[in-house]
């Protein structure tokens, strides 16, 4: 059984409903304590004990563009929530100067688990780099594809350079551009959750227009390739958890 998935589960469908469209929603010392590595291995080995779960985790977990696994643990409907492991690997493809810039379409809230990263903040004002502004349309389960459109163009400036290492955990609106960077060649992971969607759209901003559709191909993982992505990060953890 996964008794202590389970429970998650229902503790952050209560969170979820109580809290509303703020920062402050996700201040809760309940889920200070689900965003802990502890927690993390416990749900990931309860995941991999149990092949239902590990298909339906599968399912909704992939590769992202912009270079990191995106693992949904748990995710429900009514009220609106997801829980994912965010893990950037040595040797990746986020590159020296990270993701996308981007914004999105709720709050959240993350914790880093292990490794280090660095978050980029911008602002949209005279004088920065020259960009492209897309409008992001979510993942399609069945195409296994997200969208991007072309509509215009926009100058961001770079505000404020953050380093996240082990234990650091912070919470973001949907308006505030950014982006994600490895800090280092040493595998990076994060615990996140974000309530209900509050925005239609998001905005993703490059130097150059994204046109080509493999960049938006991101097929789920098939049952197996999860597995063993589930059982390194379990490697990882291990290694950083207190004996």
């Amino acid at each position: 059984m996964r008794e202590y998935t389970e429970s998650v589960h229902r503790a952050l469908s209560a969170m979820a409903l109580e809290g509303g469209p703020t920062a402050r929603s996700y201040s809760d010392n309940r889920l200070t304590e689900i965003l802990g590595t502890e927690s993390a291995l416990r749900i990931i080995r309860e995941t991999l004990d149990d092949d239902q779960a590990l298909s339906e985790t599968a399912a909704r977990s992939y590769t992202h563009t912009n270079g990191f696994d995106k693992l949904t643990l748990l995710s429900g409907q009514e009220p609106e929530f997801k829980l994912r492991l965010h893990a950037w690997w040595p040797g990746g493809n986020s590159g020296k100067n990270g993701e996308f810039i981007h914004n999105h379409r709720w709050f959240f809230r993350s914790t880093t688990l292990t490794g280090t990263v660095h978050v980029e903040t911008f602002t949209q004002r005279d004088g920065g780099d020259p960009m492209y502004r897309h409008e992001y349309m979510p993942r399609d389960d069945a195409s296994q594809m997200y969208g991007l459109k072309v509509i215009g163009r926009s100058s961001l400036a770079s505000d404020m350079m953050l380093t996240l290492t082990p234990g650091s955990t912070y919470t973001m609106g949907p308006d505030l551009l950014h982006r994600v960077i490895q800090a280092d060649e040493v595998a990076a992971i994060t615990l996140f959750v974000r309530w209900a969607t509050i925005q239609p759209t998001a905005s993703v901003f490059a130097q150059s227009p994204i046109l080509d559709e493999r960049i938006l191909s991101v097929p789920s993982f098939s049952r197996d390739q999860l597995r063993r992505k589930l059982q390194d990060i379990v490697a990882v953890l291990d290694q950083r958890s207190p004996a």
